[in-house]
C-alpha cells in the first residue's frame, strides 16, 4: 500500500503511472480544491513468475514531486510543478532468481538397437547434467517407456520420477506401471526417453526431453541362440520313448512325415526341466535314429500349455 498527501495553496492535478513487471497498468488522476488535501491510496499487486513483490514506497517533497520505487515495477508521479521516476533493476526477486532449465540429456543406457530386453537386465542411463547456469547442479529426472507402434511411440507404459545428488541409473523397479499388466510386453518394440530437473531455489524446472531410445523386449531366450557360445544340453529319454522315438526316425517312403513327441526330461545348467516333448528330426535322406549321430525336437509345453 503506497499512500501520498499534499496540501497545496492552489489546486493541485496529480497524474500517476505505476507499471508492475511489465504485467499491468494503473493510472490515477486526482484534483483537489483550493486548500485542500490531496490524498490517494494503491494497492499494487504484481504476478510476475514466482516473485515475491515487495510494497511500493512513496515520499513527498516540498515541490509536491512525488517518487516510487518498486523492486519489480517503475513508477512515475507527475504534479504540476515537476516529474521523478523510479527504476526497474532487472532482477526477478531475491527469493527466487532467473533460471535458465538445463540442457536435454541423451540416453546412453539401454545401447541403441538392443532386441534382448528383459526386465531384469534394463538399466537406464542418462549422460551427465549440463546446465548453462553457473551453479546449477543436478535436482532430479523423470524417465518414461513408451510402446511403440508403427514407428511411432503411441502408449506410455511406465514412468519414474528420481532425486539425487547425480543422474542415476534406474530399474524397473524404481518406477510406476501405467497398466494393469505391471510388466513390459515381450517382443514388443518400445522407447524410453528422460528429461532433467535442475537446483535453483524456487526456480527449479525441468529442461527438454531427450530423444526416444527405442529397443525391443525378450523373454530371455535369445542368448540361448548366440552363435559364439556353445551350450550343452542333456536329455533323459525313458525305455518306452526311447523305442517310440526311434520307430518314427525314418519317414515312411520319403513323403511328409508328422512325427509325435515323447516324453523325457532336458537339463541345461542348474535347470531341470521334467515332461517335455521329444523326438527326431529331419526328411527323409538326414535324419538318423538314436543309434546314430540323431538330431532332436524338444518341445516345454507339449503337455502342458501354461508352461
Amino acid at each position: 500500500m503506497a499512500a501520498l498527501g499534499a496540501i497545496g495553496h492552489y489546486g493541485v492535478t496529480l497524474t500517476a503511472w505505476i507499471a508492475l513487471s511489465g504485467e499491468r497498468g494503473m493510472r490515477m488522476s486526482y484534483a483537489s480544491g483550493r486548500r485542500g488535501l490531496l490524498l490517494f491510496s494503491a494497492l499494487m499487486v504484481a504476478v510476475a513468475g514466482c516473485n515475491d513483490t515487495p510494497a511500493a514506497s512513496a515520499e513527498t517533497g516540498s515541490t509536491g514531486a512525488t517518487t516510487g520505487t518498486s523492486e519489480t515495477g517503475t513508477s512515475t508521479a507527475t504534479t504540476s510543478e515537476g516529474t521523478s521516476e523510479g527504476t526497474l533493476d532487472g532482477t526477478s526477486g531475491a527469493g527466487c532468481p532467473a533460471n535458465a532449465p538445463p540442457l536435454a540429456p541423451m540416453v546412453v543406457s539401454p545401447a541403441p538397437g538392443l532386441i534382448d530386453i528383459t526386465a531384469e537386465n534394463l538399466a537406464i542411463e542418462g549422460s551427465p547434467f549440463v546446465d548453462p547456469d553457473a551453479g546449477d547442479v543436478f535436482g532430479g529426472v523423470e524417465i518414461e517407456i513408451w510402446r511403440v507402434k508403427n514407428g511411432v511411440a503411441d502408449e506410455r507404459v511406465w514412468s519414474a520420477e528420481l532425486t539425487g545428488a547425480s543422474p542415476p541409473t534406474a530399474t524397473l523397479a524404481d518406477g510406476t506401471f501405467d497398466g494393469p499388466e505391471g510388466a513390459l510386453e515381450q517382443w514388443k518394440n518400445h522407447a524410453v526417453r528422460m528429461r532433467y530437473r535442475d537446483e535453483h531455489a524456487e526456480c527449479s524446472e525441468y529442461g527438454p526431453w531427450s530423444t526416444d531410445l527405442e529397443f525391443r523386449t525378450d523373454d530371455g531366450s535369445s542368448e540361448l541362440f548366440d552363435e559364439n557360445v556353445v551350450r550343452d544340453f542333456y536329455l533323459d529319454i525313458p525305455p518306452a520313448s526311447w523305442t517310440a522315438i526311434n520307430a518314427e526316425a525314418y519317414p515312411p517312403g520319403c513323403v511328409p512325415f508328422n512325427r509325435s513327441y515323447h516324453t523325457g526330461t532336458l537339463r541345461y545348467e542348474d535347470q531341470v526341466f521334467e515332461g517335455v516333448g521329444i523326438k527326431i528330426k529331419g526328411g527323409c535322406g538326414s535324419s538318423r535314429n538314436l543309434n546314430g549321430k540323431a538330431s532332436f525336437k524338444v518341445n516345454l509345453e507339449w503337455d502342458d500349455q501354461d508352461v
